[in-house]
């Protein structure tokens, strides 16, 4: 990591699951996890900096080189042409729910 001064970071401040502004204070997971990567990198003399915005901002700063880093999004063929993804480090599974016969719905175990 010689040469590096700082990492930006930016997240969506719409996606409240993982990122969420109240009181003007970051929560949630996105925040916990700046708050551990804050913590390993400063041993390195790293600074980073972590900036929520709506998503097509959130985008646009990291092609327009305003940001380094984007903290969540999923990989998709045609992001592959704009943007480098690790190895995908979360996978969450929704489903609808409904009470019990409401619809017929086929069951299905994941």
């Amino acid at each position: 990591m010689k040469n590096i001064e700082m990492i930006r970071f930016v997240g969506n401040h719409d996606y409240s699951l993982f990122s969420y502004k109240q009181d003007n204070k970051k929560l949630r997971y996105e925040a916990d996890l700046m708050r551990f990567l804050y913590n390993k990198l400063s041993d390195f003399d790293i600074n980073i900096t972590y900036e929520q915005k709506e998503w097509r901002a959130v985008k646009q700063s990291a092609i327009d080189k305003e940001a380094d880093v984007i903290t969540n999004m999923a990989v998709t063929k045609s992001r592959k042409e704009y943007y480098v993804f690790t190895k995908p480090y979360a996978e969450i599974l929704f489903a609808v729910v409904q009470s019990n016969g409401l619809f017929p719905v086929k069951k299905q175990v994941i």
